[in-house]
């Protein structure tokens, strides 16, 4: 996927690379998601909270992390110009419309 590389020595702050971020967090979440159901909070008891907060976790986990990863993928807000030259082997057409993307996610 030309327009997902970023290279292997792109890292997060804590040392964890952006390539391994973008496989194990946002992945997992959708999978919590799918397997992990809700009840209305006025039936929930307190195995049925357990699971709204897991499910939460895997929504943050899914929506954040993605928002997080494309954002550094495309050189977008915070981390525009964290790529080295090159890198984004992207059309600009398509760079600007995940921009745009990004922008919506954000308002």
């Amino acid at each position: 996927l030309r327009n997902a590389y970023i290279g292997d020595d792109s890292v997060i702050g804590c040392g964890i690379s952006w390539v391994t971020f973008r496989q194990f967090v946002p992945a997992p979440g959708m999978m919590m998601l799918s397997i992990i159901t809700t009840v209305p909070s006025e039936l929930a008891k307190l195995t049925d909270e357990f699971c709204v907060c897991l499910h939460l976790t895997g929504a943050a986990m899914l929506f954040v992390g993605y928002f997080l990863a494309e954002g550094h993928a495309i050189g977008w807000g915070p981390f525009k110009n964290k790529l080295a030259p090159g890198l984004n082997r992207d059309s600009a057409r398509s760079i600007k419309l995940r921009k745009v993307c990004l922008h919506l996610i954000a308002i």
